[in-house]
């Protein structure tokens, strides 16, 4: 089905809803049974993100039909208490009804854990054993490690020493960890957390978690490219001039003030978020969708990122941190009136990069990757700009040649495709006019719509580690991006820009990225 807009020179084309059953049904929950313990229970990840995420999956009828969630925190408190605190976090912070509070509370528990006492994960096992029992989830466990970094060490080798993260299929059954982000601060503290996971888990047992990007959307964009000829056949650097990789946020840091400051952008967005679509969109066909199959070439694509360039730093990076500013019409604080940001900090809340993939595919092809707070909307999108065609003197333009064909993969808050051709314009002679085409990759589903958050811990559920960074990757990742952190330390050269909050961050972008085609406009 065609919509048409307001301007005749746009064009939407609705996806036909899939023959066969129901678009609703096609969504399955995990059909193991687990118990996620969740470590960091009475912490502020633990109210703002993941119980939300747990009881809207809930409401949706997305979770395992046997499942337990046990919280563990140094805080002293029984499980009443802790059910009171997480009603009011669903109230304050989740938007959703209470509806379904009653019997989803029904699977929360709580028991206080020393992380650094063995002791206290022998008793925390004999809980967990208990629990399997009484409530048939077959001795599943998902670790959720919601604490600080400096903490996660000795709560691993907690969880070693107990026994708890090994892995039996007759007398127990499986046994997974969830780290959050940050993976590291550079290269050498990210290489000393991943051995002290791999003295306890296996390799295959961690999930490095993500709250940006969801498995959809990703598999939205490999089949968009790779199930469809006319785009697989261009996919390279023979038709495409340029890709430009947009990750814009219109908040600031909020209440995550300390975290930010501390780690900056690079670490945050730029390292969890822009590498992997930069990864998925740029990779060499897989194998097969498999989760560690698509990793591998994910690595092999990390891996060939051209390396920062010291001597040229400022030809290839630009900084920026927002001011005080309007978004949404609304006045909002500069960076460094934030609370829990330093009031010197030149942490940088923007960062915009120039790079190249030496391969056989992309050589020569420049990567624009973009990323900042405070800017006007929150938007995720891929942009693709292909390259001219060498018959524009037959036609009539009204700049040199026929302008290039372009491709917007959106991803959030709206996953869809924009493609611009250009079109006869009527009259007698043949002009030129573009013409947008826009596909809506959930045209014709009528399932749950889930957020990132809620997809990954779903995932993690299941056991797809598609959308989870694996240690090789994470090894190549850093190796990226150390230079670049490097680059951006106080006396190192690099300026970080004012920016005003509300605008798509420092004038200096428009000098390293040519074409900011941000906007559908």
């Amino acid at each position: 089905m065609i919509h048409r807009s307001n301007r005749p020179e746009d064009i939407r084309i609705q996806g036909r809803p899939p023959e066969g059953p129901p678009a609703s049904s096609l969504f399955q929950p995990p059909s193991d049974p687990v118990t996620l313990v969740l470590f960091g229970a009475s912490g502020e990840l633990t109210q703002r993100k993941i119980i939300p995420a747990l009881y809207r999956l809930y409401r949706e009828k997305a979770l395992p039909r046997l499942f337990t969630i046990l919280g563990a925190a140094r805080t002293d408190m029984d499980t009443q208490l802790w059910r009171k605190r997480l009603k009011l976090a669903i109230q304050s912070f989740s938007g959703l009804p209470l509806s379904a509070w009653p019997e989803f509370e029904k699977n929360l528990f709580y028991t206080s854990a020393a992380y650094d006492e063995v002791a206290s994960f022998e008793r925390l096992g004999a809980e967990l054993d208990r629990l399997d029992a009484q409530r048939g989830t077959k001795g599943n466990r998902l670790f959720y490690l919601a604490v600080p970094r400096k903490v996660a060490g000795s709560l691993v080798r907690s969880l070693g020493a107990a026994g708890l993260a090994r892995e039996d299929t007759t007398a127990r059954g499986w046994a997974r960890v969830v780290v959050e982000k940050p993976y590291g601060l550079d290269s050498a503290s990210s290489a000393d957390d991943c051995r002290e996971l791999a003295q306890v888990f296996n390799e295959n047992q961690v999930f490095r978690i993500g709250h940006f990007i969801a498995r959809a959307t990703m598999q939205n964009l490999m089949v968009f490219r790779m199930a469809n000829a006319l785009v697989e056949a261009a996919w390279n650097r023979n038709s495409i001039q340029e890709v430009c990789i947009l990750a814009a946020e219109s908040q600031g840091v909020e209440h995550r003030g300390r975290y930010y400051d501390e780690n900056g952008v690079l670490r945050d967005t730029f390292m969890n978020s822009l590498l992997k679509i930069l990864a998925i969109s740029a990779m060499e066909p897989p194998s097969s969708l498999d989760g560690e199959a698509v990793r591998d070439e994910t690595a092999k694509v990390i891996r060939a990122i051209q390396p920062l360039n010291p001597a040229n730093v400022n030809d290839q990076l630009v900084l920026g941190q927002y001011q005080s500013g309007w978004v949404r019409g609304a006045p909002v604080p500069g960076y460094r009136k934030e609370p829990g940001v330093a009031r010197d900090s030149i942490t940088p809340t923007y960062a915009a990069l120039k790079t190249f993939i030496d391969n056989e595919r992309w050589r020569g092809v420049p990567f624009y990757l973009v990323t900042g707070k405070r800017l006007p909307t929150r938007e995720t999108r891929v942009v693709v700009r292909f390259r001219e065609t060498s018959h524009g003197t037959m036609f009539q333009t009204s700049v040199p040649g026929v302008p290039p064909n372009t491709l917007v993969l959106s991803l959030q808050p709206e996953e869809k495709a924009l493609v611009t051709i250009q079109i006869r314009t009527p009259g007698a002679n043949v002009g030129l006019r573009p013409l947008q085409m826009e596909f809506g990759f959930l045209d014709g589903y009528e399932g749950p719509e889930l957020e990132p958050y809620e997809w990954g811990l779903l995932d993690v559920m299941a056991g797809d580690p598609l959308m989870f960074w694996r240690r090789d990757g994470l090894e190549a990742a850093w190796a990226f991006i150390s230079p670049i952190l490097e680059a951006a330390t106080p006396g190192a050269g690099t300026v970080v820009h004012e920016y005003d909050a509300g605008t798509w961050g420092p004038a200096d972008t428009s000098r390293l990225v040519p074409h900011l085609a941000w906007s559908d406009d």
